[in-house]
């Protein structure tokens, strides 16, 4: 159950509009790249990277030039600089810009006027991509020797869709009710994302009140977290042994077979980081934006990441990197009091990856969900 937010100082006032306009932008640009495809029949433009920057300017621009953003910028860029990968640092930058922000936004105008709008949009949202996804028709996935998987991929791809639908499900319920949000849940879970599975499921559970579970779980983050951070710092070398040891027992081929590649991906990737000295350049400030997708392309043939944030950060973005994330990750829980927001990025980053799914846009509705319903919104 979420408490009442403290009002932060130094806040970044952002009108009704503005939250429509961000929210809008990646479905209408998703839609509208599909429809062109479809038009000429293939797949000849993906959606820009370069109008992801724009958000970013959009944002820095409403925030005033805030300080803390102009920081994550430099950084942003240096790395790219250093690494070369300008375009893959956008994603990271995207996620830290979002919690940063929305840990300290304040809606201008009547909030009404988004519970008005957001709850069509929702529908149409969902209508659209199974309309899509009908259009695309069923993909088979029989890569695994165990199962044969099948997704329903529309304008956007099913995992990220099924994000979606567990963030507006639980806004809906939260402002309306179960009953409305039902149909919703059941889009996200029936796409065949098994993520998208456990994250609808969450968010269900998550519409009741779970505010004692919500209090254990949050104890044990922080305990896990501490303790791990002290047994890295004391035991490094022997702990980066038994990791190494434990994952060499395993066959990569056969972990990628059973589990659809994470697992697999997850075993390169901690095998690869831990193999470091705790004070290399790689350990400290990673290995560039795009490195995880050269990385895999190598040991299996595949440009993908490794489905794992925490796993992709530090391998990509170093121990610095990791910890500005966990520090906007633990600012903008502090400072919200949603623990509802802190399981769902927990599971999300951990089960498949979350700032490689519309981060700004899933974390858009996560903040309209604690924003809207707290006292410190200006209606001017």
């Amino acid at each position: 159950m979420e408490s009442e937010m403290k009002i932060p100082k130094n806040l970044i006032e952002l009108e009704i509009w503005d939250f429509i306009f961000l929210l809008l932008f990646y479905p209408i640009l998703s839609l509208g790249t599909y429809i062109v495809n479809l038009i000429i029949g293939y797949k000849a433009f993906e959606t820009p990277v370069i109008l992801e920057l724009i958000v970013l300017l959009f944002l820095l621009i409403k925030s005033r030039y805030d300080w803390t953003l102009i920081l994550i910028f430099i950084y942003a860029l240096t790395n790219a600089y250093y690494f070369g990968h300008p375009f893959g640092m956008i994603p990271i930058t995207l996620a830290f810009y979002s919690l940063y922000l929305f840990s300290n936004v304040r809606i201008k105008g009547d909030v009404s006027a988004y519970d008005n709008f957001i709850i069509p949009f929702a529908y149409v949202f969902v209508f659209l991509y199974l309309i899509t996804a009908f259009i695309n028709g069923k993909t088979v996935d029989d890569s695994s020797a165990v199962e044969v998987r099948t997704y329903y991929h529309g304008f956007i791809v099913a995992h990220a869709f099924s994000y979606y639908t567990a963030i507006l499900g639980y806004y809906i319920t939260k402002r309306k009710s179960i009953w409305q949000a039902i149909p919703i849940f059941i889009a996200g879970i029936l796409v065949g994302a098994r993520s998208g599975w456990l994250l609808n499921f969450f968010s269900i559970l998550a519409c009741f009140n779970l505010s004692h579970l919500f209090f254990i779980f949050r104890r044990i983050v922080r305990i896990l977290f501490y303790a791990t951070l002290v047994l890295i710092l004391v035991e490094y070398e022997d702990i980066s042994m038994f990791l190494v040891n434990y994952f060499n027992a395993f066959n990569a081929a056969d972990l990628i077979q059973y589990s659809n590649g994470r697992t697999g991906f997850w075993f390169l990737g901690i095998n690869e980081i831990f193999s470091q000295n705790f004070f290399s350049s790689e350990m400290l400030v990673g290995r560039g934006a795009t490195s995880s997708f050269d990385f895999l392309e190598h040991f299996v043939g595949l440009r993908v990441w490794f489905h794992n944030d925490w796993i992709e950060i530090l391998f990509s973005f170093g121990i610095l990197g990791l910890l500005i994330y966990v520090f906007f990750l633990y600012n903008f829980v502090k400072k919200t009091h949603s623990m509802f927001l802190l399981c769902f990025v927990i599971i999300a980053a951990s089960v498949n990856g979350f700032i490689f799914y519309d981060t700004l846009f899933i974390l858009l509705l996560s903040a309209a969900i604690v924003s809207f319903q707290k006292k410190s919104v200006v209606n001017e």
